[in-house]
């Protein structure tokens, strides 16, 4: 198991004595062995229903499908208004980048477990949000992306306030 990707040269020599030595040639070459590791990446959104005016943020979990090293890398946050209702399964919206968020690694160093967290949204209007989290990998784990699964979050219109004669009420918006 190796770490990173390594180039290996391999330089014939005299192997005069080999069945197959007519098969080599005197000119050195480049071997590259491909060594990264696959990662899966989970997430999840701090709240999945808020009032308009209020924040929510995505924490994504970026684990090593092998091995006991933490990824490092970065993790790119977006986000995406779907409209009045939820999106149907496979649809696709335009995102907004929240920002990129380098990984830290967790408490554990042997659990091949690493977390970013991104930014605050202030989703700007009413509606279902999709959020998303895509680790770009390094040279030693490959990227990855969540799968959308935990990633929906529906923003209610603020109630309203009505005041009468002696007395007040809050009213809230039929979706």
């Amino acid at each position: 198991f190796f770490k990173q990707k390594t180039a290996y040269e391999i330089r014939p020599r005299d192997w005069s004595s080999d069945v197959c030595s007519s098969d080599l040639t005197s000119e050195a070459f480049t071997y590259d062995v491909s060594t990264s590791v696959a990662t899966t990446t989970t997430t999840r959104v701090g709240k999945s229903q808020i009032t308009f005016g209020q924040s929510v943020r995505d924490v994504a979990t970026v684990t090593a499908d092998e091995g006991t090293d933490d990824p490092t890398g970065d993790v790119v946050f977006t986000y995406c208004y779907v409209g009045g209702s939820p999106a149907p399964a496979g649809e696709t919206c335009t995102p907004t980048t929240i920002g990129t968020v380098t990984l830290s690694g967790g408490t554990d160093t042997a659990d091949a477990t690493s977390t970013a967290q991104s930014g605050l949204v202030t989703p700007p209007t009413a509606g279902y949000y999709l959020f998303h989290a895509a680790y770009q990998g390094d040279d030693g784990f490959d990227p990855s992306e969540d799968d959308g699964t935990n990633e929906m979050v529906y923003v209610a219109k603020a109630p309203t306030l009505v005041s009468a004669h002696h007395a007040t009420a809050l009213a809230y918006p039929i979706n």
